[in-house]
């Protein structure tokens, strides 16, 4: 009987490595017999447990050695099992070390690190386990840059250009934005407040007599309507003063009169004359400013004469002077003066002198006559069009003027007030004044027909004036339809507007088919240059081409096949009786 730990070398110089009851040996015994021995053997196997191990910074094998490792390797336990074997254990061992970590970062206004938001510099720290358990401590160093978000108020005149910012030059009021990176990388904006005044403009009127001292320190003694001053408004910036200036001027005059002695006393101004001499008196113009007036009488007993100085009824845009008794030889002075926008024509002898000298010899009339600076003639309706005139001369009433009526597109000229038609038309400046011209809208003639009045009629046309809105309209007779006009248009009815002289023409065609009869066994064909009818006996047949034409009619059919020889090729309409009902076109070889 044997025990053994894994293997056992028997007498028999076997090594068994399991346990065994039957191997045998045979010896001599001391008689010298033999002697068999049977070998009871049990072998026991030491059990090697390996384990495998994760730890964190270090691991005590307690069910092992019992010793303390801190760094990962293979282990090995020796020692007895319960069968007193060598039992030997092994410890597959990973150990995880704990860390510590730090990393630096810059960012602006903010910064986010693991869904935790910073906005301050500093040294942040956070902890973490691993997947094995192990933990890590992370240390961040932060900086945060804020930028400098700056903003500017600035008041200009008319322009402003930004240097300090994106270099921009504006002409309006507002706030602007430039952004851009700062000396840390970071986004600025900055602002801009910007106020844009504007120069200003003045017209300074003034109205003086003989001259006028303005701000610019000059006198001035003619109108002047171009001399400018510089100031500063309200706002800072230029204001120009423009100098509107009207200078009236004083006036010395003087005047002589001589009258019979019969006229004694004689007024003038005011002033009473009892005898002859000379006064002087101040007026003021019709412009406020002093006018000297000297009057020289003459006083005379001879024989006296009157002048009559007036304005021509037609013409009534002046006054004149000049009327009076004057004593023979006298040289009396005539004046004519036209209102404003108005001049001086002539006198009724075609003098156009003004003033005007007569010497005084017998008792005489005199008519003044006054014309437009700009001559206008009036139309009938200013829509329709213009008179255009030329002056082939000074203003007069014999001057010639050239008129001319410019009618406006789609109107004509008609005449003249007068009933003449002439245009151009050449008169003189006093008979132009009593003229209008008289315009009408152009009226254009619409030609309405009706292609093959057999096949249709139309409305009629007629003439219209221009822009006229009508309505033409084709009407197809029996068996026919209308189909076009001639512009290719289909409407019908059709709306137009009168533009122009124009021609519409309706085109027809008869409707297509054969008709619908009892007898279904109709048939229509063509055979060589003939047109074949079959079946159509009491029924009519008529066949027409494609212009509407009838080239064959048969009033009652007695045949069964009827036949008709075509002399021209072409495309042809059979029709079979009375109502229409098929379309059948025929081509003919």
């Amino acid at each position: 009987v044997q025990t053994a730990c894994d293997s056992y070398e028997w007498i028999d110089g076997v090594t068994y490595t399991e346990s065994n009851n039957t191997a045998t040996y045979t010896l001599t015994n001391a008689a010298g017999c033999d002697s068999v021995v049977t070998l009871h053997l049990t072998i026991n196997h030491a059990t090697h447990m390996a384990t495998a191990v994760s730890a964190v910074d270090s691991y005590t094998w307690t069910s092992g050695d019992g010793e303390t490792y801190t760094e990962s390797g293979d282990y090995f336990y020796s020692h007895e099992d319960a069968n007193g074997c060598e039992q030997v254990d092994t410890l597959h061992l990973t150990i995880y070390q704990s860390s510590e970590y730090e990393f630096a970062a810059t960012a602006c206004e903010s910064y986010t690190w693991n869904e935790q938001t910073y906005t301050v510099s500093g040294d942040y720290v956070q902890n973490f386990t691993d997947i094995h358990g192990a933990d890590s401590t992370v240390t961040l160093h932060l900086t945060i840059n804020n930028p400098v978000h700056t903003a500017i108020t600035v008041v200009e005149c008319e322009t402003y250009t930004w240097t300090d910012g994106n270099g921009m030059t504006y002409t309006a009021s507002g706030d602007y934005l430039y952004t851009h990176d700062d000396a840390n990388g970071c986004e600025q904006v900055d602002t801009l407040h910007l106020t844009i005044n504007h120069a200003t403009t003045a017209v300074d009127v003034q109205t003086a007599c003989d001259s006028y001292e303005w701000i610019d320190g000059v006198t001035y003694t003619e109108s002047n309507n171009t001399a400018t001053y510089t100031l500063t408004n309200a706002a800072g910036c230029d204001s120009v003063v423009t100098l509107n200036l009207t200078i009236n001027h004083s006036y010395n005059v003087t005047d002589e009169m001589t009258i019979a002695s019969s006229e004694l006393p004689y007024e003038w101004n005011g002033v009473t004359f009892t005898e002859a001499g000379t006064q002087s008196v101040t007026l003021q113009t019709v412009n406020g400013c002093d006018s000297v007036v000297t009057m020289t009488l003459t006083v005379t007993t001879e024989e006296t004469y009157t002048i009559t100085v007036n304005v021509s009824d037609d013409t009534p845009w002046g006054t004149v002077s000049g009327s009076g008794n004057f004593a023979y030889g006298i040289v009396d002075t005539l004046t004519a003066t036209p209102f404003e926008n108005y001049v001086f024509a002539g006198w009724s002898d075609l003098n156009t002198d003004n003033p005007r000298l007569v010497e005084v010899t017998q008792d005489s009339s005199f008519t003044a006559f006054f014309l437009p600076e700009e001559i206008e003639i009036p139309v009938n309706d200013s829509v329709m069009g213009s008179v255009m005139i030329e002056i082939s001369g000074p203003i007069g009433i014999n001057t010639m003027v050239t008129i001319t009526a410019v009618p406006e597109p789609h109107y004509h000229f008609v005449s003249w007030s007068d009933g003449n038609t002439e245009n151009p038309r050449t008169v003189t400046m006093l008979e132009a004044l009593d003229l209008t011209a008289i315009f009408a809208i152009d009226q254009h003639t619409i030609t309405v027909l009706s292609a093959n009045t057999a096949m249709g009629t139309v409305t009629p046309g007629g003439t219209y004036d221009y822009g006229t809105e009508i309505t033409i309209s084709a009407d197809a007779n029996t068996n026919y339809e209308f189909v076009e006009w001639n512009d290719g248009n289909t409407d019908n009815p059709r709306n137009i507007t009168v533009e122009q002289d124009s021609t519409f023409i309706a085109t027809f065609h008869l409707i297509d088919g054969v008709n619908d009869i009892e007898r279904t066994d109709v048939s229509i064909y063509s055979y060589n240059d003939q047109i074949v009818v079959a079946h159509a006996e009491g029924f009519s047949v008529e066949i027409f081409d494609m212009s509407g034409r009838l080239v064959v009619s048969e009033s009652k059919v007695s045949q069964s096949v009827r036949q008709y020889t075509i002399l021209a090729p072409g495309i042809y309409l059979v029709k079979v009786g009375d109502n229409m009902a098929k379309k059948v076109t025929i081509i003919t070889q």
